[in-house]
């Protein structure tokens, strides 16, 4: 098994058997298949509960009000306003769930709210209104639906805040360098059975979003690998672009794989950053930056280790392994806490 290679003998078969069981079960329902089953859900209630509240046999005064068509309006103008809290809620559940990057996704949803302010604002008006009148006149029995619609809103917060204060993995160079070490044998495994696939003298990167997508995808070669991952072909002509760098649709399931075990993003192998020939590993996301394992062929010499420690960007471990910090911006990257790392290193020396 090809797989075998990078998780070892013992349950090879096991884990590429769970690793394409995963796969299928992803490709079936994915987490924007999920979203807009949850919304139409969410939707339909609110709908039932809208209809449940004008056509159920109540007694005078409570139904002249429910067959006043002001009423009937206004209650619409309350459940669209609901509908589009609860719209907003899942989207930012979702950041933190389905999504790579929380904080630049909640980024641009306050943005897009404050460009569209002009409906917003309404929104938010109507829907407070409706909260208080739940509160002021609750023996009404659309107020009581809607009640229960606010609950399901209250309940969507509080998974927000929950998810909001549960801990993000920490990408700073003492992070770093602690899971580097524990997991060093399979970074080296990982890159050495990937290099053993690919012909001599080419380059690969794939990188992969946290619901196992794959997000980018490179090579660099002499032949013509015409090789798209979400472009609906089956997997045999997949395999046979694939098969001419080496790879295979099971491989990159295996490289998938491995990188998961160990929580971490990307690789990038035949990578010529100015400094020597190096393999990056993509170990995580903090914002806009992004975090590298630069792990290098040859041991780097003294003035490059000076150098590249002078660059605010890098953050030398050893000779032949450093942590980088990219900015996905035009702004210099900056890794955060490199100088108090360094100092604490020269002090244990």
């Amino acid at each position: 098994m090809q797989g075998e290679a990078l998780f070892g003998s013992r349950g090879g078969h096991l884990l590429i058997l769970a690793n394409y069981s995963y796969q299928a079960f992803y490709h079936l329902i994915n987490h924007r298949m999920i979203t807009v089953i949850i919304f139409l859900l969410a939707f339909l209630l609110l709908g039932i509960g809208f209809l449940l509240s004008y056509h159920k046999e109540v007694s005078n005064p409570e139904d002249a009000y429910r067959r006043n068509w002001k009423g009937f309006f206004w209650s619409s103008l309350r459940m669209m306003s609901l509908a589009v809290v609860t719209l907003f809620l899942f989207f930012v559940m979702l950041c933190f769930v389905g999504e790579d990057d929380p904080e630049d996704n909640l980024s641009w949803i306050v943005w897009f709210i404050v460009v569209t302010w002009f409906v917003a604002i309404p929104v938010l008006v109507i829907y407070v209104i409706s909260v208080v009148q739940v509160i002021v006149h609750r023996e009404l029995y659309i107020n009581k639906v809607f009640l229960g619609l606010h609950i399901i809103n209250i309940l969507q917060v509080i998974c927000v805040l929950v998810l909001a204060i549960l801990p993000q993995k920490s990408c700073t160079p003492e992070a770093m360098e602690t899971d580097y070490k524990a997991h060093q044998t399979e970074i080296r495994r990982l890159i050495a059975v990937t290099k053993g696939w690919l012909p001599d003298s080419t380059g690969f990167s794939v990188e992969y979003s946290n619901n196992g997508e794959i997000t980018d995808w490179g090579v660099n070669s002499k032949v013509d690998v015409n090789f798209e991952p979400d472009n609906g072909v089956t997997d045999k002509v997949k395999n046979r672009e694939l098969k001419k760098i080496g790879l295979s649709v099971e491989r990159l399931d295996s490289i998938r794989f491995a990188l998961r075990e160990m929580d971490y993003r990307g690789l990038n192998i035949g990578n010529n950053n100015g400094y020597g020939d190096c393999t990056e590993i993509e170990y995580g996301r903090k914002g806009q930056d992004v975090f590298y394992y630069q792990l290098y062929d040859k041991p780097l010499t003294d003035s490059l280790i000076s150098e590249l420690n002078n660059l605010p960007s890098f953050v030398v471990f050893n000779r032949r392994v450093v942590f980088y910090c990219m900015e996905n911006s035009l702004d210099t990257p900056h890794f955060p806490g490199k100088e108090t790392y360094l100092a604490h290193r020269r002090k244990q020396k």
